[in-house]
């Protein structure tokens, strides 16, 4: 792979990136259900700098969506592969960064790193840092696929240019000051004096690196304040919060015995409200000030005199034109004016100074964002190496039962035992689905809530019916202490909440031993005010959580303590989900623990009182057993085995079911016969014609009944957002796949409108 030019190399496949899916689905047992792609893509979109990988094997070299953001384009607006990634290097730059990169893919490098000049979108230059290694290597140590990073360090390189830019300025000053002129010679080697001790500060500074900047800082900052016979010297940042500016201790030295305990806390932040009038309005203005403190009005001279100044010095630091901050020398046992070469002089110390600071925290940056992304690509692959146990697990029971069940002389009871086992495991397996699903939503920003009434105490019920036997199987004791005033029906999301308290007593079960107890506690909150507002919370006597694992508890695909998932399972993403969805319930999710004693979970959530369901109330919905004879169905359903599920479902009612297979033929059944069907079920993905297009179609028609025939979807588009796309297409209602037989029947009896 040699001499590579503009253009020349290979195209790949865009963000996503085939490669870490390839990946993700050999750890997966080559699955390549879309939640796992979703995973993938989360992973790789939300690190916070740009990720490439290169395969000579498929050619395929491709980058994530930070790297288009560095560019200025969003996701997707760049055209995929190499070219448009090329195209926009500034062609000086160009050779040397294919050299480079021929070197490393030859093997006569480790690393693949260069720094080089792009132009953004708007036309903008900025100055990018990429660095590759091979994660896998041929025989002769060439880099067969090789991953790396993109990061902008525009900040840096400005940086350094400022610090050149100060040293340089010095040597002209130091060139003017060995002339003498217009100065008197106490006056040019007290000048001299400074000028060396800058010069020595900016050597020490350019030569720092991100351990012991903070040290070296500290000494260059003594070595300016002792060149010039003053006692204290602070960097000082803006910051704005809440609508005030604070003028915010960066770094500092101060003479021994100079700056007492009370002026330390005083001094690490300073409102500017609070300062001289003076200061507000010359620093902004880029005005140096600079005066004793007795020659200051009144008013003001407290502000000074009780952090023990005597004279003071304040020099403004602008940043790209932009008040950043400024520099503070001060005099505390003798008076000290500065003549304007000094202060000259001190201003390109300031910036200097500050150009140091930028370029510290550019490099930070990219250590820490090079930390996030192996840290993300470490949580990626101990979640996949989990995942893949867990959904094993599931599956070995589902094909196991299976093969046992067909087994021609085993008898009905067993079967039966192996139908129910294979039931279990069937919705533990969806549940897992659910968990990839809403993660990747909340990475997305894109998980929505219903606003449904339902009935908040049934709700509890079931959550107990569900635990109990678990508990009573591990001789566990469950409680539960629900206040008597708490609402008998709520509305919202009664999916969400139920699984959140769910997830957390079922994980009080899971960690607590024999013999021990779980509680859960409903309580009506009594400080809020007139805005209903529930605590609750789940107490156990199990393993308890230390005070490290509590820190990363909360985080996704990751499990507070590895060995747990060995002895217990588990994927790592229900505290997760459960904190996102309790913070956007308006509400925290907070734990206290303590090893060997238990665990105590919590949270607050506002509530909104609502109607209680028909059968919550003991209104008569009558029996679960349907007759529709009569009655004619029109299902819409390209993959045979869900409608051998549907047909099986609904035989026992009488209906009768005429099937279309995708849906143009649905459309068509439709028209030839509009007086046929009593109800259309719509599946949303088909050839020729998707179920919404259907829809729409049929009711656009202007047939007989296309306005009023009810359409439900029947789909595995489950979110709240694909409900509504289904409304706004026209359909009635929506159910989700896996089919509920029990919805279907109830869903089916109510827009037939025959029930007996």
């Amino acid at each position: 792979m040699k001499g590579y030019a503009k253009g020349d190399m290979p195209a790949g496949n865009g963000p996503g990136s085939e490669i870490f899916r390839t990946e993700t689905e050999a750890t997966l047992m080559g699955v390549t259900n879309e939640p796992f792609l979703a995973f993938s893509d989360f992973i790789i979109n939300s690190a916070e700098i740009g990720l490439w990988g290169y395969d000579t094997r498929t050619g395929a070299l491709i980058r994530n969506e930070r790297c288009d953001k560095m560019l200025g384009y969003e996701p997707g607006e760049l055209p995929e592969g190499a070219e448009a990634w090329q195209s926009a290097v500034l062609d000086a730059d160009m050779g040397k960064v294919c050299e480079q990169f021929e070197r490393f893919m030859d093997g006569m490098t480790e690393t693949f790193e260069s720094v080089y000049r792009m132009r953004r979108k708007d036309g903008a230059v900025i100055w990018v840092q990429d660095k590759g290694a091979a994660n896998l290597t041929d025989e002769s140590g060439r880099p067969v696929r090789a991953v790396g990073i993109k990061q902008d360090v525009t900040d840096r390189k400005a940086a350094e240019a400022g610090l050149r830019e100060a040293l340089n300025k010095n040597e002209l000053y130091r060139g003017m000051l060995r002339q003498g002129i217009g100065h008197s010679m106490a006056e040019v080697l007290k000048q001299d004096r400074l000028l060396k001790a800058v010069n020595i500060s900016a050597s020490l500074l350019m030569s720092s690196s991100s351990e012991d900047f903070d040290e070296i800082m500290r000494e260059s900052l003594k070595i300016i304040t002792t060149s010039v016979g003053s006692d204290r010297i602070f960097i000082r940042r803006n910051e704005e919060r809440d609508g005030r500016v604070y003028s915010v201790l960066l770094y500092g030295w101060y003479a021994e015995g100079t700056l007492q305990e009370r002026e330390r806390v005083f001094l690490d932040e300073i409102d500017y409200e609070k300062t001289p009038e003076a200061w507000r309005k010359n620093l902004p203005a880029g005005i140096t000030e600079n005066f004793n403190v007795r020659d200051m009005r009144s008013l003001d001279r407290a502000f000074l005199t009780d952090v023990g100044v005597k004279s003071i010095l304040m020099i403004p630091i602008f940043i790209d034109n932009k008040y950043w901050g400024f520099l503070c020398i001060d005099n505390c046992r003798t008076e000290r004016l500065f003549s304007e070469r000094e202060k000259a002089i001190l201003n390109s110390a300031a910036l200097l100074v500050v150009s140091a600071i930028q370029r510290n925290d550019t490099t930070k940056n990219l250590i820490r964002a090079r930390e996030e992304a192996t840290s993300s690509e470490r949580a990626k692959s101990f979640f996949l190496a989990n995942m893949s146990h867990e959904i094993r697990t599931p599956l070995n029971a589902i094909i196991g039962m299976a093969t046992i069940a067909k087994d021609p002389s085993i008898d009905r009871r067993k079967v039966a035992d192996c139908l129910d086992k294979i039931d279990g495991a069937s919705r533990h397996l969806l549940r897992l689905v659910n968990d990839i699903l809403d993660m990747s939503k909340i990475g997305a920003r894109k998980l929505e809530f219903l606003r449904k009434d339902y009935s908040f105490k049934k709700m509890l019920r079931d959550i107990y019916n569900i635990n109990i036997l678990k508990a009573e199987d591990k001789g566990i004791s469950l409680a539960f202490d629900v206040d008597p005033d708490a609402p008998d029906a709520l509305k919202g999301d009664e999916m969400r909440l139920s699984r959140v308290i769910n997830n957390i007593l079922s994980n009080a079960v899971k960690f607590t031993s024999k013999g021990g107890s779980v509680r859960l506690s409903v309580k009506m909150a009594t400080d809020c005010g007139d805005k209903p507002t529930i605590d609750v919370a789940v107490e156990d006597d199990g393993i308890g959580i230390s005070s490290e694992n509590i820190k990363k508890l909360f985080k996704p695909f990751v499990q507070a303590d590895a060995s747990v998932s060995g002895k217990y399972g588990g994927t790592g993403l229900g505290l997760a989900i459960c904190k996102n969805i309790v913070e956007q319930m308006g509400g925290r999710l907070g734990v206290t623990s303590e090893i060997g004693k238990g665990s105590r979970f919590f949270f607050r959530i506002p509530v909104e009182p609502g109607t209680l369901p028909l059968e919550e109330a003991g209104q008569e919905t009558g029996p679960r057993e349907y007759d529709l004879s009569g009655k004619r169905l029109l299902i819409a359903e390209d993959i045979e085995i869900n409608r051998d599920i549907v047909k099986e479902l609904l035989g026992r009612t009488g209906v009768e079911i005429d099937f279309a297979r995708n849906g143009r033929e649905a459309v068509d059944m439709f028209a030839s016969s509009p007086d046929r069907y009593d109800m259309i079920y719509m599946d949303l993905r088909m050839p020729e014609l998707n179920g919404y297009e259907a829809t729409s179609e049929i009711r656009r028609s202007g047939l007989a009944r296309a306005d009023d025939i009810p359409i439900v979807a029947m789909t595995a588009n489950a979110f709240v957002e694909d409900v509504e796309r289904c409304m706004n297409a026209g359909m009635n209602d929506h159910i989700a796949k896996p089919i509920d037989m029990n919805v279907l029947l109830e869903k089916t009896a109510k827009y037939t409108c025959h029930k007996a």
